[in-house]
């Protein structure tokens, strides 16, 4: 399913940009593991890592307060999470347990 989350405007407040996180487990879908790069995760893996905290947040550009409209003082990755729930990706909220 894709997963849109975030928007990207320009100086005139039009939008640019779209970003969509995919949560189908694909071998397309996957990022190099934390600690050890060599070994693909999936994308839901890796964002249930820093969803629970066993992937360090700091650094990966999930812990930017978003300044999309949805998602006063929200960290990107919490917003994620809370779109992944209202659209009722099942799969992925297992995978998440929320």
């Amino acid at each position: 399913m894709n997963i849109p989350y975030d928007v990207d405007l320009d100086g005139q407040g039009f939008v640019i940009a779209h970003h969509v996180f995919i949560t189908d487990r694909i071998a397309s879908n996957q990022l190099p593991t934390p600690g050890n790069p060599v070994v693909p995760m999936d994308a839901v893996d890796y964002l249930k890592g820093i969803h629970n905290g066993t992937i360090p947040i700091a650094g990966t550009g999930w812990e930017q307060v978003s300044i999309h409209p949805l998602a006063a003082g929200r960290t990107r990755a919490a917003f994620l999470v809370s779109r992944i729930v209202a659209l009722n990706d099942a799969a992925a909220r297992a995978t998440l347990g929320v």
